[in-house]
């Protein structure tokens, strides 16, 4: 998940970031542990890819993502800790914020909920549709996800991401600073350039963003 924001309508932040499941990731890295410590478990390689992560065919990871994407799972994942506080502030601050989501379009009233059971109001939510697989909207009002190469066309200035799959995307957009959220499926990762910076926590994020905001 993505989140874009502009500082004071001058700085657009871009956050390519699961806010929420971050946790649910973290859940599934302490199954593999265990797994690994009970029954000698080791999958091929610890990714951000879960179908690479636990060797799971393609009708394996569409049952799981469909299960992950229900109503009742997205309300339960909790959130990672400083993301909202972090997004109440800046919102506070004045910067104009987008969240951009991998997630299927089906799931967007239920982001909009969960985002407002945590009192964030007003947070515009943008589909992307990474693999080409949406059908098209139901009705010309219903919301639609935007083609990789159409987010790639947007502007913004600031990103915050963890999955190292939109790497490549971002470093497509123009004079964009990425706050990479220091994760296990991305500690090895060659970053793109320097405008890719690690940060460990949402308080670094913050720190970043301030001193990027702090020179536009």
């Amino acid at each position: 998940m993505i989140l874009m924001m502009s500082c004071q309508k001058l700085l657009g932040l871009c956050v390519f970031l699961p806010i929420e499941c971050l946790e649910a990731r973290e859940v599934v890295q302490e199954i593999m542990e265990q797994a690994a410590e009970e029954v000698g478990y080791k999958p091929p390689k610890f990714a951000f890819d879960l179908q690479i992560s636990f060797n799971l065919s393609r009708d394996e990871i569409a049952s799981l993502m469909d299960t992950a994407h229900t109503y009742e799972l997205l309300m339960s994942y909790p959130e990672t800790e400083g993301a909202c506080a972090t997004i109440s502030k800046w919102m506070a601050e004045g910067h104009e914020l987008e969240i951009v989501t991998g997630r299927p379009i089906s799931t967007h009233e239920g982001s909009l909920e969960w985002l407002s059971r945590r009192g964030i109001e007003g947070l515009p939510i943008i589909h992307v549709d990474k693999f080409g697989r949406e059908p098209p909207p139901l009705s010309p009002d219903a919301p639609r996800s935007l083609s990789v190469d159409e987010f790639c066309e947007r502007q913004y200035d600031f990103a915050v991401e963890d999955s190292p799959m939109a790497f490549a995307h971002l470093a497509r957009l123009d004079d964009c600073r990425v706050a990479v959220y220091e994760r296990p499926w991305n500690k090895t990762i060659e970053l793109p350039s320097k405008a890719f910076t690690c940060c460990s926590n949402w308080q670094e994020i913050d720190n970043l963003f301030q001193r990027y905001s702090s020179l536009k």
